[in-house]
Parts: C-alpha cells; sequence; structure tokens
C-alpha cells in the first residue's frame, strides 16, 4: 500500500510540475530593430559610408538585444526575426520567417507555431478608448503618455495589447571610449524588467483574450 501511495504522489507532483510550467509554453518572437530607411536614403544620396554606418549599427544592437535576453529573459522560448520580415508575419506566413534563436544561429520555425506572442522596440503606441458624447459613442485617444523606447507586446495580429505588458521601458546607449570610435559599442537593457512583467501579467492577460 505505502509503494502504491508513493508512486501516486509521484504521478501528481510530475501533474503539477507540468501544469505549472504549460502556462509558459508560449513562444515570443522578438521583431529586431532596423534602420532600413536611413540605409535606403543614404544609399538614394550616394552616401556608401552613411549605409555602412548604420548596418554596422543594426547588427551591434541586434547582438547587444540577443545578449541581454540570453542573460535575463527566461519566461518562455525567445527567438528573433528581422524587421523586413514584418509583413510576412502579419500575413501569416510564419514558416517563410528566417527566425534566430538567442546565439544569433538560424533555426527551423518550429512545426504548429500558434501560441505564440509578438514583441518590438518602439515608441508608446497610441490607444484609443470608447466613450460617449451627447449621446454618441465616439472613439478618444487615452492619455497615457511614456517617455522613450520601450518593448511593446503584440497579439499574433501585431496589435499592441492593453494594460501592463503595453509598454516596458526600454533603452539602447552606446558605452566605450569617447576618444576611439572602434572601442565604442552598444548595450540593450530591458529583457529584465520585461521578464518580470511576463510573469506576472502575461497569463491573465492571455485569458482575459
Amino acid at each position: 500500500m505505502t509503494n502504491l501511495t508513493t508512486v501516486f504522489t509521484n504521478l501528481l507532483l510530475i501533474l503539477l510540475f507540468v501544469t505549472s510550467i504549460s502556462s509558459a509554453q508560449s513562444v515570443m518572437l522578438f521583431q529586431l530593430p532596423s534602420s532600413m530607411s536611413q540605409i535606403e536614403a543614404a544609399e538614394a544620396h550616394g552616401d556608401t559610408s552613411a549605409a555602412n554606418q548604420f548596418r554596422k549599427s543594426d547588427m551591434q544592437i541586434k547582438h547587444a538585444i540577443l545578449r541581454d535576453f540570453k542573460e535575463n529573459y527566461q519566461y518562455d522560448s525567445v527567438y528573433f526575426f528581422e524587421s523586413a520580415d514584418v509583413d510576412k508575419l502579419k500575413n501569416g506566413k510564419l514558416d517563410e520567417l528566417l527566425l534566430l534563436n538567442l546565439d544569433g544561429q538560424q533555426i527551423q520555425t518550429p512545426k504548429k507555431l500558434q501560441d505564440y506572442w509578438i514583441a518590438n522596440v518602439s515608441f508608446y503606441p497610441k490607444e484609443f478608448i470608447q466613450v460617449e458624447k451627447n449621446g454618441q459613442t465616439v472613439e478618444e485617444e487615452t492619455t497615457e503618455q511614456h517617455f522613450g523606447l520601450g518593448i511593446i507586446l503584440r497579439n499574433p495580429n501585431y496589435a499592441a495589447v492593453k494594460g501592463k505588458l503595453r509598454f516596458t521601458p526600454c533603452k539602447i546607449a552606446k558605452r566605450g571610449s569617447l576618444f576611439n570610435k572602434k572601442k565604442r559599442y552598444y548595450v540593450f537593457w530591458g529583457a529584465k524588467p520585461f521578464n518580470e512583467k511576463m510573469v506576472k501579467f502575461a497569463n491573465a492577460l492571455k485569458s482575459s483574450q
């Protein structure tokens, strides 16, 4: 009888463990920032040097983001994609996305990818609410504002979610010697507070959708 009780207890613990992690089995698809418009403008004016500098900065920023997420984000699996592929994502062509893992290595898109979030770096997205005015329902922009860049969480339709996860402050900054350009590099900060918010609010947000 004791053995049966032990087996039952172990099975129950395994079930509880699986249940506890199942809520975080979604996937985060993170859109990497791009200076494509500046690159195209520089090339249109024949400024190859400036275009190459933008490309170099983009590459450094990408590695900074990957490094920060590798060190500070654990809520769910996160993969990265280039901004040039955002239309494929919006059109549901997930199998055509070129995804990168935390080490910057290209991977195949996970099969049957359905439960996923999208995130990108941007300014606070405008938000509208419905209000009654003169007997009519109209939309007004909310007064909530945030200064600077942030990580924006989006649903699979690429719409910014409402609530605490709509905007998480982040920073992209240059560090290193001010007197030697070759020793200047980019750093990204934001994965840790984003992870903390996901742990606190993502399950409730998912249940409300």
